[in-house]
């Protein structure tokens, strides 16, 4: 059998996270029939608002993490469901394999936690005018799906990633959007594992904390 090998570049560590603001949005929900999380009537959004420096010949991730209460008040930790909500970041969301987060399963009238795999955002330094990004992170919550009823504390976690593989998770990405698709082209999955299958990667990651005023307002 040949030698399974990998090479990578470790990319350099991302700059530090400016958090610009950060509030909250509402909208009416309705309420179907079986079990009810949420709190009230309305689904709730944490507006964040984020910028930090970029290399343009760098890949970067972008991972969110909460605390605060869910069902009976309970204090609840891990990461949270978020979506980029201006366009001018091209960016894709894929999964990240070995991370897992909650979110909440009706089944009947039982309430319970189930798991799922955890999604960060991707995107191409290439992609971004200028040597600033600006991005905005909307949460959302109270939903009767994430297992938030209100946020605490948000921790951001920005990395800079391989371009093998931002590139390996973008081929995952699109084999995902086209694999209902029996008239699409095949989409090759990219790695960089000599006499095998798969990806090896180092990242490096810069955290920013935001600590809400208590009672929150989340």
């Amino acid at each position: 059998m040949n030698d399974i090998s990998a090479e990578i570049k470790v990319p350099n560590p991302p700059s530090n996270i400016i958090v610009n603001s950060v509030h909250k949005e509402t909208e009416p929900a309705i309420q179907k029939p079986g079990c009810h999380f949420a709190l009230d009537d309305s689904i709730k959004y944490a507006i964040i608002d984020i910028s930090f420096n970029i290399e343009a010949s760098a890949c970067y991730a972008i991972l969110l993490e909460g605390t605060g209460f869910g069902s009976n008040y309970m204090f609840f930790s891990g990461f949270a469901d978020f979506s980029v909500t201006n366009n001018n970041v091209m960016g894709f969301n894929a999964m990240v394999y070995g991370l897992k987060m909650f979110h909440l399963d009706c089944t009947g009238d039982i309430n319970s936690l189930t798991k799922t795999s955890v999604k960060a955002f991707f995107f191409d330094g290439k992609n971004i005018q200028g040597d600033q990004c600006n991005i905005i992170l909307s949460a959302k919550f109270n939903d009767s799906y994430s297992p938030f009823y209100v946020f605490t504390s948000f921790r951001i976690k920005l990395l800079s990633v391989p371009r093998e593989l931002y590139q390996f998770e973008k081929s995952l990405y699109m084999y995902e959007k086209v694999a209902e698709d029996p008239f699409s082209e095949p989409v090759y999955l990219n790695g960089n594992i000599r006499n095998g299958n798969g990806i090896f990667a180092i990242c490096r990651s810069t955290t920013a904390s935001i600590i809400l005023p208590f009672p929150p307002m989340f």
